[in-house]
């Protein structure tokens, strides 16, 4: 009994907060608390809306997804019906020409939207091409340069050694 009362009131006291930060009330709440952790609490509220909405906007789509694959699958099954019966009453043909429209309709835009995926995702392969040549070019342009110093560095060196050697001398 304890424990729910005690997530009730938690749950209250959310509630509350999420209300108080959608009509922006949230300023009463800074006179009582340091500026930080205000603005933690705006900023821990604002992601908690977002995430809510989120979660809404894809409940949302993988409804409007499932209700057009129930109207999809409808509409190829009247249309198999439609054709195994064959009926040559002017009615049924008028009732299956919408019908084999319509289905031909969602075969030509699902072949466009095939098509756009397959444009899209030469588009990413061509970029990360760009971005590997890019990579190595970046690559070979820092050999060169360490090489370069190197050779200077060797010169350098040799140079030391022949001033070093004549000094002795």
């Amino acid at each position: 009994m304890g424990k729910q009362l005690l997530a009730i009131c938690c749950r209250r006291r959310f509630d509350d907060l999420l209300a108080a930060f959608k009509k922006a009330t949230l300023k009463a709440l800074h006179s009582s608390g340091t500026e930080e952790e205000y603005n933690e609490l705006d900023q821990l509220l604002q992601d908690i809306v977002d995430l809510i909405d989120a979660a809404a906007t894809k409940k949302k789509t993988l409804k409007k997804v499932q209700d057009e694959r129930e109207t999809d699958g409808q509409l190829i099954r009247d249309a198999a019906l439609v054709s195994l019966k064959r009926k040559a009453v002017d009615d049924e043909v008028e009732r299956v020409a919408p019908v084999v429209a319509t289905f031909t309709e969602m075969m030509l835009e699902s072949n466009k939207i095939k098509a756009e995926e397959v444009a899209t995702k030469k588009e990413e392969i061509m970029l990360a091409q760009q971005k590997l040549e890019l990579e190595r070019a970046r690559y070979e342009l820092d050999k060169a340069e360490r090489e370069a110093r190197f050779a200077v560095e060797k010169k350098e060196r040799e140079h030391r050694g022949k001033l070093y050697i004549m000094d002795a001398m």
